[in-house]
This record gives C-alpha cells, structure tokens and sequence, in this order.
C-alpha cells in the first residue's frame, strides 16, 4: 500500500485539508502497514525515545450539517371570548348648523309664449330653520326681498283720467294720484300686440272677495312702483275696467308716455270652511260686578173689589231690593258650570309658524328584555330615532395557554421558541428553525343592544314671523288692511276683523307706541300681526308696543333695535306669544322700494 499523505491545507482552517476522520483513518493505515513489514509480534520494549516535535495543529474541521428541523408543536388552545363592554353613553346633540344664506334672486327669463292662466296649489311651506345654539355667531344680514310674482306685460302709460278705450298698448288711470285711484283702464293687448283676454278674465273668475292683485313698476327705475288690491274685474269693448285699491307704493305718478310693467296675480278660489275646533277650556270667572242702582217705586195701582177667598197663591214676586249694604267679602268661587255649547265656528286664523324641533333626548338605559307578547298589528312607521352611540369594544381576551414544545422544533403560536438543535462534531451551531404559523384569532364579541330611544324633547321657541309674502294661485289666506294716518303717541290697532290684519300707516308725525286692541288671544297659543310704514323724508317708527294697553318688551331681531328708512316702504312683522297670559314679543323689520 501507498503511504497514506495527510492534506493539512494551505493556511488554517482555509476548509481545503481533510477532516478528522479521514485523517486518523490514513494514519491507522499507515501504522497498520509499519506492523506488518515488522515481522509479527512485539519484542522487548525498546527505551522511550526523546519527545518529538510537536506536530502543526490541525485545520478545525467543516461545519456539520445542519439538524432536521424539529416537529413544528401544536397550537396552543384559543382564549375564551371576552365578554361584551356596556354600551357607550349616549353621545352630546351636535350643534345645529347656521342658518343659510338667502339665495340670490335669479334673473328674468325671456317671455314666454303665452300659455293658459293656470291656478296651480300654492307652494307648502316651508321647513323652518333648525333654532341656533344659543350663545351662537353673529346674526346674518337679511337676504334681498324677493320680487312680485304673476305674468308680466308691457304697456305706455297715460296720465288722461278719463273712462274709454286707452288704446293698443296703452293703460290709464281714473286719478292722477295714483294712491288715490280706484279703477284702471288697460287696453286688451300690451305693447308687442300680446293678448292679456285671457289672464284677466281668469282673475275675474276668482270666487274670493279680493280677487287677485297687480303691480305697475317704471321700466327706466324698477324702484318706482304701486301696489294694489282687484276688487273686481269689468270686460269693455277693447279694454278692460279693474276696480282696484292701492296698499304699498314708492311713488304716486308716472310720466305720461313712460314705458311700464303691469305684473298681474290672480288670487285662488275661497277654500272649503276648515272643521270645527276643539271647544276651548271654560274661561276663568269674571270678577263681581257692582251693585245695580235701587230702582224707584212704582206709583199704588187702584183697589180692586174684594174677591172671593181664593186658593192660596203662589209666592208673590220678591220685593225691590233695599239700599245696597256695603260690599261683603267676596265668597269662595263656586264649582265651575257645564260647558257652553260649541259656538259658532269662527273663520280659520293664520297657521303659526312651526317652532324649530327641539335637540334630541338622552338615549334610556337598557331595559330588561320582557316575555314576548302576541303581534299586534303593525302600527304606523315612527320617525327614525337618534342612532344610539356605538358600545365600547369588549376587553381583549386572556392568551391562549402556551402549546407544548416540540422536539428542537420551533415553538407553536405564540408558544416558547424550540431548543436549538445539538451542533454537530466541531461544526458551528444549526440554523434556527422558522417560527410556527400564528394562531387563529378568536371570534369578536357580539355587538352590545342597542340603547331605548330617548324621550321627545322640549318644543323649542316659535320663531319670528316672517315678511308677508305676495299671495300665489292658489288657496291663499287673506289678511285684512287697515289705514291709519298722522300717528303719534298711542296709536290702537284693533285686530276685531281676526289677527290676520295689515296696518298700513301713511303720513307719519311721529314715533309711536302700537296698542294691539282685541286681539282674543287664547292661551298657549301664538299670532302674527304686520305694520306696513310709508315712511316719508323722516323715517318713524313704533317704538313701543301694547297688548291691551299693558306695555311689552320688544325683542327685535338680532337683538338691536332697527332704524327707520326715509321714503321707503318698511315692514315690521310681529310674533307675539301668549304662555298662560304671559305675552312675549318679538319682531323683525324688512325695507322695501
């Protein structure tokens, strides 16, 4: 045999050199071949030789492979489901928004062709604005008034005063004083030849006392204008006659051949009589009358013959009461009689203005869950309620136990890491095993009931009236005008004719207080009464305001008392609350020309 070299390598452990085994292996080979050449058996030991040279040390040996990665250990059991948290408190009602700005009014379209004169419903009101927090921002400006509405034509206007035929085109008047007029002429067709027959035929055809009304507007100065009431409607031979009344005006002429617009509105048909309301609450008793006067005595009546004695007679009439004593001590109220008899039905006041819808209610704790009951029949669908808050999450779980560890394997989820496996001979350390997959997450929680919806909460304030806006087509509820001239100090507004009444003061001397007289105001109930101010060079105003004669606090709109406007039109509408004969009033004032 060869003798068997060991390959130490080129530098130390370089891992070119052979392993161990390999080594010793070639040296056993070695010695085994020494024995054999030798002869056979062992003769006498020979002396112990001086030390040899200390041999160069070995290259360490490549790296063992790397162990089987140990079995990966079980998951560990899922933790229990936590249990579910109490549902969250019922979150704060947020703050209602501003109210929005009023729209521009949009500019006017061509004229159409003519169509038939339609008597469409009247627009639903609208739904009033959410009542600001109090405390809230800066009241906004009031938005432009919007324009009078109805079909529009145009005419020459003439300042002859005399009944006839205007002319194509043309319209006049019966009074130069165009406040003052009581009939106007309009020809049957406007400048364009347009034939308006038909439109005031149908205002004719209107079964209300007022039967529509119209405005006359200065094309060169739109500002320039005169409102009026239709009384009645007279078709001529090429012309009609309209019997009319002015109510709001920035001027009382016009030029003669000065272009205008005559803008016309029909007023609906009077409306089927509204159901007889509730009978109201006994009134409270009045107080004690005085005492009458003692009536004088009348004169002896001559002797009558004797009669036969008769039956006796019933008892005779109670004698003149004698002088009145001083008035006792008033005596404690009697009960309180049956009610009266349903009087007749009074006509139907104006619809108050909703009040804005209070902030919603606290959500009610849960209930305990009841038996079930037998299913009634199903009730009308409720308003949504307030979606309750949604419940805070459950608390986590507890971690599952620990899975066992596997043999050198890596741990389960979230169990301990595997031991690491043993290094082979003189080899480095194994790799450590991959983790084990997570573990499956627990069920969620059931969501938490949901909370009772809260009770309905307190109505809020009735708002301010607003502007009085033109009638539409339609059903329209009419509103009696009044007249007062030359005001000054206590001016009485008598509301007998109903609350629905329009003062309209022209010629004013002075700032005045306005004692609303008659007004039969119920309790917990509310109106809505008008001031219409012609104001001339200097703007006057009615400072003050009385219900009954009692004085009362005006709270205006924005809280700041406004200012009269110089030969412009100003509308003061009033909002007056009556809360177990408590009055409150508030007020806002719009300018109009």
């Amino acid at each position: 045999m060869a003798k068997q070299t060991i390959n130490v390598g080129t530098s130390a452990n370089d891992g070119t050199g052979d392993k161990l085994r390999t080594a010793f292996t070639k040296v056993n080979q070695n010695f085994d071949e020494l024995y054999a050449s030798g002869g056979g058996g062992s003769g006498a030991q020979g002396a112990q030789g001086a030390p040899g040279t200390p041999g160069t040390p070995g290259s360490p040996g490549t790296t063992g492979a790397t162990g089987a990665t140990g079995a990966t250990g079980s998951t560990g059991a899922t933790g229990a489901t936590g249990s579910t948290g109490a549902p969250g408190a019922a979150g704060t009602p947020g703050t209602p928004g501003p109210q929005g700005v009023q729209g521009a009014t949009g500019s006017t379209g061509p004229q159409g062709v003519q169509g038939a004169f339609g008597a469409g419903a009247q627009g639903a009101p609208g739904v009033p604005g959410v009542q600001g927090a109090a405390g809230g921002g800066a009241q906004g400006a009031p938005g432009e008034a919007g324009g009078f509405g109805g079909a529009s034509f145009d005419y020459t206007f003439l300042t002859n005063t005399t009944e006839s035929d205007p002319g194509d085109g043309k319209v006049k008047f019966n009074n130069a004083n165009l406040t003052s007029a009581t009939k106007m002429y309009i020809d049957d067709q406007s400048v364009g030849s347009i034939d308006i027959q038909t439109y005031m035929r149908t205002i004719d055809d209107s079964t209300s006392s007022i039967k529509g009304h119209f405005k006359i507007t200065s094309l060169s100065n739109t500002g320039n204008y005169v409102l009026y009431t239709i009384d009645d409607v007279i078709e001529q031979v090429g012309y009609f006659t309209v019997n009319c009344a002015s109510f709001s005006n920035t001027t009382n002429s016009f030029a003669n051949n000065e272009s205008i617009s005559v803008t016309l509105a029909r007023t609906g048909d009077i409306g089927d009589p509204g159901p007889i309301g509730p009978s109201g609450p006994p009134g409270p008793a009045g107080a004690q009358g005085t005492s009458g006067a003692q009536g004088t005595a009348g004169s002896p009546g001559p002797t009558g013959p004797a009669g036969a004695q008769g039956a006796s007679g019933a008892p005779g009439a109670q004698g003149a009461a004698g002088e009145s004593g001083p008035p006792g001590a008033t005596g404690d109220t009697g009960a309180t009689g049956a009610p009266g008899s349903t009087g007749e039905s009074g006509a139907t006041g104006p619809t108050g203005a909703p009040g804005a819808q209070g902030p919603a209610g606290p959500t009610g704790a849960q209930g305990a869950s009841g038996a079930t009951g037998v299913t009634g029949p199903t009730g009308p669908t409720g308003s949504s309620g307030a979606p309750g808050a949604p419940g805070a999450t459950g608390a986590t779980g507890a971690p599952g136990p620990t899975g066992a560890t596997g043999a050198q394997g890596v741990a389960g989820a979230q169990g301990a890491t595997g031991v690491q496996g043993s290094a082979g001979a003189q080899g480095t350390a194994g790799a450590q095993g991959a983790t084990g997959p997570t573990g499956v997450q627990g069920a969620q929680g059931a969501q938490g009931r949901q909370g009772s919806t809260g009770g309905v909460g307190a109505q809020g304030v009735v708002g301010p009236v607003g502007p009085i806006g033109v009638p539409g087509e339609g059903f329209v509820t009419y509103e009696f005008i009044k007249d007062l001239t030359f005001s000054s100090g206590v001016v009485t507004h008598d509301c007998a004719n109903g609350n629905n009444t329009v003062f309209v003061h022209s010629q004013i001397a002075s700032n005045f207080t306005a004692n609303f007289a008659n007004t039969a105001l119920p309790t917990n109930t509310a109106i809505g009464l008008t001031i219409v101010l012609n104001q001339g060079g200097t703007a006057y105003l009615p400072n003050a305001v009385q219900i009954g004669g009692v004085a009362q606090t005006i709270t205006w709109l924005g809280g700041v008392t406004p200012n009269g406007n110089p030969n412009k039109t100003d509308i003061i509408s009033y909002s007056i609350m009556n809360r177990n004969f408590v009055y409150t009033t508030f007020a806002q004032l719009i300018s109009f020309g």
